[in-house]
């Protein structure tokens, strides 16, 4: 079986995503807002079995929460509201199965304190048309379902995806 792993700037976001952070550079910044969760879009394009899931410090504080949603907001998996500690966080989640079909990388911070690292170029009307979403959560949970909202900030974190591919 071979494995891989996903993130923003590699594959498999939104070809339109693809093409805006191919040209940026990171950086660590304050999350927009205490507890606001960002949907980040993706497409699978064969089977694949996520394993694990990791995001980039900036500077750690405060929890964060990562997950999947299917298109339509139900939450797939979750880590559950987790410590921020060190720059490279890896999460192992439970095994999820996903088909080819449309997602979305979830990530709720608990305080703007933390510092992700981001992507700073990007404009938000770009994130929007991209489908980045965003809602005010309220916890360093993320909901189930989602409820997304018009994307208002410029701000798209560094997360991923570690999976298997299904033979």
């Amino acid at each position: 079986m071979a494995g891989g792993c996903i993130t923003p700037n590699v594959f498999p976001f939104s070809t339109a995503l693809q093409a805006e952070v191919s040209v940026v550079n990171y950086g660590a910044a304050a999350w927009p807002a205490n507890n606001l969760g960002i949907y980040i879009p993706f497409v699978m394009d064969a089977p694949k079995t996520v394993k694990q899931m990791f995001w980039e410090n900036g500077a750690a504080a405060g929890n964060s929460d990562i997950g999947i949603y299917d298109c339509v907001g139900n939450r797939l998996v979750s880590l559950g509201s987790t410590a921020n500690a060190g720059t490279i966080q890896v999460a192992n989640i439970t095994d999820t199965l996903l088909t080819p079909g449309t997602y979305y990388a979830g990530m709720v911070v608990s305080t703007t304190v933390t510092e992700t690292v981001w992507s700073a170029v990007i404009p938000v009307s770009h994130l929007r048309a991209c489908g980045v979403q965003q809602q005010a959560i309220g916890s360093s949970t993320l909901p189930n379902p989602a409820t997304f909202a018009v994307m208002a900030s410029a701000y798209l974190p560094m997360i991923g995806l570690s999976f298997q591919a299904t033979m």
